[in-house]
């Protein structure tokens, strides 16, 4: 272990043992009450992460109003949003591919025309 971290493990062990007493010392004359639970809080539902993606092969969509320039990987987002709409097969799986794919595809093409 080098002297650094030596020297921060007992700063850290130090600063633990001053709240301890310190605490000790504060809650001698009567016990610290429990924080009451909070209802109020925000409640996510994250269940559209497992929605099923869109009907079809990624290759049906190659053909969609929304992907004029005949991309796979817009071919697959458009798949997965399809399916966020609708029944799907894990929707979040087929826009992320997508996207990536979508990504290197402009890559490519950046690179190609230099």
């Amino acid at each position: 272990m080098s002297l650094e971290q030596e020297a921060m493990k007992n700063f850290v062990q130090e600063k633990t043992a001053e709240k301890q007493i310190l605490e000790e010392f504060a809650g001698a004359g009567e016990p610290t009450p429990e924080p009451a639970p909070v209802d109020n809080l925000i409640k996510i539902d994250f269940s559209f992460l497992m929605k099923k993606t869109g009907q079809g092969e990624v290759e049906n969509y190659l053909g969609h109003p929304m992907n004029p320039k005949k991309s796979k990987g817009r071919a697959r987002f458009l798949r997965g949003c399809t399916g966020i709409a609708g029944d799907l097969d894990l929707a979040i799986i087929d826009i992320m591919l997508g996207s990536f794919e979508m990504i290197m595809e402009k890559r490519a093409g950046n690179v190609a025309d230099q």
